[in-house]
Parts: structure tokens; sequence; C-alpha cells
């Protein structure tokens, strides 16, 4: 029980801690951006690409204004800066996931379909379906024969 616990509690405080740090590296590089397009010399907004492109995919997925990015042209620089918001908004959503009863008890509920999106594979097919449906009687079953389970795997590793 207490294992449970601080693997849910290390899971937790990564969950807030990387989106505490995405969520300032957001507002850091809008801020550069802001002050790039406003005149700003020399204030390495070139060297930004790759990591901004990182965090934008991360929190909102592929984007037009990513391939514009660091273009200060007048009709981008409103769009560069929502985009930015956007993913600013996504990850302050994220670390307040954290803090969400209703969040977890949705993860535990889904586990088999939220582990095939973090490894990339579409979840909402049959596949998901159906591991979903394995999960769920597994811990069903796990649940009431908590102990003649216990008791099935020891005398089955004694045998072994």
């Amino acid at each position: 029980m207490w294992d449970f616990l601080w693997v849910f509690l290390a899971v937790a405080v990564y969950k807030l801690v990387s989106n505490l740090v995405y969520w300032g590296q957001c507002g850091y590089y809008r801020t550069r951006f802001t002050e790039f397009c406003n005149g700003k010399e020399d204030c390495g907004i070139f060297r930004t690409k790759s990591p901004v492109k990182k965090l934008i995919i991360n929190a909102i997925g592929e984007s037009y204004w990513l391939t514009e990015y660091p273009d200060c042209k007048t009709y981008l620089q409103k769009d560069v800066v929502i985009m930015f918001e956007e993913a600013i908004g996504e990850y302050k959503s994220r670390c307040l996931e954290v803090f969400s009863p209703l969040y977890w008890i949705n993860t535990v509920i889904y586990l088999p379909q939220k582990i095939l999106q973090y490894i990339g594979l579409p979840s909402e097919t049959w596949i998901g379906r159906i591991l979903n449906a394995i999960w769920w009687i597994s811990v069903a079953i796990y649940t009431v024969n908590k102990e003649m389970l216990k008791g099935l795997l020891l005398w089955a590793a004694q045998k072994m």
C-alpha cells in the first residue's frame, strides 16, 4: 500500500514540476520574442527555435506558426504570441490537474489508454477498448480475490 502511495506521489510531483518548468519557459520565450519584435538587438532569439518548437508541440501539437517563428512580420506577431499563450494555458491546466481527484480517478480507470497515448499509439481504437476491458476485469478480480491470488502466485512460484 505504501509503495503505491510513494509511486503516486512521485508521479504527481514530476507532473507538477515538469509542467511548471515548461510553463515558465513558454513565458520566457514569449517575452524574448516580443522584445525581439519591438527592436531589441541581439537577444539570441534565433537560438530558441528548437526549444520553442519542442515546447509548443508538447503542449498544443503542430502549428503553422512554428515554421514562421521567429519572423516578426506584423501579421505574424499576434498569431505567434497567441500560440505561446495557448501553450502557457495548456501547461497551467496540466499543473492544476495534479490537484484534481477526478483527473486521477480517470487516469486509473483508463490507464491502458493513457499508456497507449504516452507511447504515441492511437488510444481510441478497438485495441484501447479491449485493453481497458482487460484492465477493469483484472482489477475487479484482484479486488475480490486478493488473498486467494496471493496464495496462488506463491504456490506457482514454489513450483518453479
